[in-house]
């Protein structure tokens, strides 16, 4: 017959470390980066008072990562870049840059530069329902 466990010693001093292990297999080669970029511009001039919108375009195959616009306006008084973002198509893919600006000035008209950044991807990920509803904002915006 057995009597009760005793109560559990003190942990002991840690071993040696162990002989490092074989190295494991090479992974996958992963896709490479985007093999072209492309810069696209579009001028859209404002009449007086004007609200207008305009998109540099991106070629065919290739795809937006951004973009911007500034004005001819030196003084920063008269024209608003109201909206700024991704253009897209009926698809929902984005295919340029848009921009909505507005002219205050009741005189002159005034150029606004749109610049669209676009790259010719290896491999383009299917986009999420934020990206749909953002497409079809878009769309409104641009009727």
């Amino acid at each position: 017959m057995r009597g009760p466990q005793g109560i559990q010693g003190p942990q002991g001093v840690q071993g040696p470390t162990g002989p490092q292990g074989p190295q494991g297999p090479r992974g996958l080669t992963g896709p490479g980066g985007p093999t072209q970029l492309h810069y696209e511009f579009a001028v859209l001039t404002l009449a007086t008072g004007a609200t207008d919108i305009g998109v540099a375009q991106c070629p065919a195959g290739y795809f937006p990562t951004g973009g911007g616009a500034v004005s001819d306006d030196e003084s920063n008084t008269f024209i608003t870049i109201a909206e700024s973002g991704f253009a897209f198509d009926d698809a929902g893919n984005p295919n340029g840059w848009l921009v909505v600006a507005r002219s205050t000035d009741a005189a002159l008209t005034h150029d606004v530069l749109i610049m669209a950044s676009c790259v010719k991807p290896t491999q383009v990920t299917a986009f999420g329902a934020g990206a749909a509803q953002s497409a079809g904002v878009a769309r409104k915006l641009a009727r």
